[in-house]
């Protein structure tokens, strides 16, 4: 079995057709997630020497599905590191909804254990309020009441049909499972189900395996070193000191006209600018419009941006050959995920290996933060070598970003490199407003006061509650600052699956 990040674009198809040819006979064929509904295709999967599919159908096979995938065969190679550690989080409105599904199963479990967690919240709220803001609270439910809680779950879980019940119930189940992290005011853990499917012989091609701190963490993996192939003093890689998180960037006025003005127009190499999604059309725009100020015409602007300037994110980029032929690269995003990922991959590996977990204090424990520079460190290597696949060109990287410890990393994997560091000027931030006041204004109180009510509304079995209701409750007379509030906690209603609409009259509580 050949495991691959992705089958968009023919991927999967192009593959096949390689190892084919290398063949010289019909060996390979590719299986994914719209061939699972054929009969024909199940048995052709099953009978092919070597069967290639993508890294979210192994996912799937390592949940138990698709047993017949994996029948009789002996060996496993799997391109880049396959992601399996699956984030669980239970938020409020999932203790409420607990509350809710009661009645149609007639078990008290499950009230008291909605009643439990959210004591166990408002608890644990009370105790770390005004400290360890950057706390990461361990439970590990491992007291009897809880094992009576879970027996009755899986009893549950086993009778119903409904899927949206059954999935709120595993969330609880794999929290009393596991154990959890309870952080910014919600219950946090993994997916115990996705664990590595292994066959007799077991190769994962990656590499950022030299760094990548994940590989230390369990005995599952033997890294094997490589030798470094190649050498790359006729290049440079220009470091410009200056925060390019996704905080810091929001506070850049210019930051991207600066960049711009280092991008030499008048030569014919090649060039990848990278962010992140969020920014990537703003990027575009913002660098169409800098060439339109250069005097460049709308026509040699397309060209350009078509043929020698390229812009694409992070998360789109490992394994892409598209770019093979550039020269030169910018990073202009430093690539964090939230911290929580971070810790939850400890916990996920931990487990595994039977490792005891305990509180965590943010940027303070040594392992997560292994996880962390190195995770940082293997997007930004992965970005830079999209182009110049073959070391032929004289190449100019150049990175955005404070991670002193994640650049080391990279450059370490660059041999001969020549680096030099910049500290980034000229650059001006929006300035903070002056005597800003921390004192919540009327619809912030008013907003948390609605959400309190629907919340209740839920705990009190209600399914519908008026919005003319809930406007008296929180004291607000006017339509229009009501729907303000209704704006405002936004985010809260579709977390929770409410359903409201402008122009209707009614909130809908599931």
């Amino acid at each position: 079995m050949y495991v691959q990040s992705f089958v968009k674009d023919n991927k999967l198809l192009e593959s096949v057709v390689t190892i084919n040819k290398h063949a010289k006979r019909e060996i390979a064929i590719g299986f994914d997630g719209d061939d699972t509904g054929s009969n024909i295709k199940k048995r052709g999967a099953e009978d092919a020497q070597v069967l290639c599919v993508s890294h979210r159908m192994y996912l799937s096979i390592c949940r138990g599905n698709h047993p017949y995938l994996i029948k009789n065969r002996q060996i496993l190679i799997i391109d880049e590191y396959p992601e399996l550690m699956e984030k669980v989080s239970i938020f409020e409105g999932d203790i409420g909804l607990l509350w809710e599904i009661n009645y149609k199963y007639k078990s008290g479990v499950l009230e008291e254990l909605a009643t439990t967690f959210r004591q166990k919240k408002a608890d644990l709220i009370n105790k770390f309020t005004g400290r360890k803001k950057n706390q990461m609270i361990f439970l590990d439910f491992k007291e009897k009441e809880y094992e009576r809680f879970g027996s009755e779950l899986v009893r549950i879980k086993r009778n119903i049909s409904d899927k949206g019940d059954i999935a709120l119930i595993e969330k609880f189940l794999q929290a009393l499972t596991n154990g959890c992290f309870f952080y910014e005011k919600s219950f946090h853990t993994f997916n115990n189900k996705n664990d590595f499917k292994l066959l007799d012989c077991n190769i994962i091609l990656d590499a950022n395996a030299g760094f990548d701190y994940r590989y230390q963490l369990s005995n599952k993996f033997l890294v094997r070193l490589q030798k470094k192939l190649f050498n790359y003093s006729h290049s440079q890689f220009i470091h410009y000191v200056i925060g390019t998180s996704k905080k810091d960037l929001a506070k850049h006025i210019n930051l991207q006209e600066k960049v711009f003005e280092l991008l030499s127009l008048e030569q014919k190499e090649k060039t990848l600018i990278i962010t992140d999604k969020n920014n990537e059309k703003t990027i575009s725009k913002n660098l169409s419009d800098h060439l339109s100020s250069l005097g460049f015409s709308n026509e040699e602007i397309n060209k350009i941006l078509n043929e020698r300037i390229r812009i694409d994110h992070f998360g789109n980029l490992i394994g892409v050959n598209t770019y093979r032929d550039f020269s030169n690269v910018f990073v202009m995003k430093t690539p964090n995920y939230d911290y929580l990922s971070y810790a939850l991959t400890y916990f996920y590996f931990a487990s595994m290996e039977g490792v005891e977990v305990r509180d965590i204090e943010v940027f303070k424990h040594e392992q997560i933060e292994q996880i962390r520079k190195t995770a940082v460190a293997g997007e930004i290597y992965q970005a830079i070598k999209r182009v110049n696949r073959d070391n032929s060109r004289n190449s100019e990287i150049y990175v955005f970003s404070t991670s002193q410890d994640a650049i080391d990393i990279v450059l370490g994997q660059l041999p001969g490199i020549h680096y030099k560091q910049i500290e980034m000027e000229g650059v001006h931030k929006r300035k903070e407003p002056k005597n800003r006041s921390k004192k919540p204004n009327k619809t912030d109180i008013q907003a948390e006061e609605l959400k309190r009510l629907l919340l209740e509304a839920i705990s009190n079995g209600r399914s519908s509650i008026r919005k003319n209701e809930l406007r008296e409750k929180i004291g607000e007379n006017d339509k229009g600052n009501f729907s303000r509030v209704l704006n405002r906690i936004q985010p809260f209603l579709i977390e929770n699956n409410f359903d409201f609409k402008s122009n209707v009259q009614v909130i809908y509580l599931k």
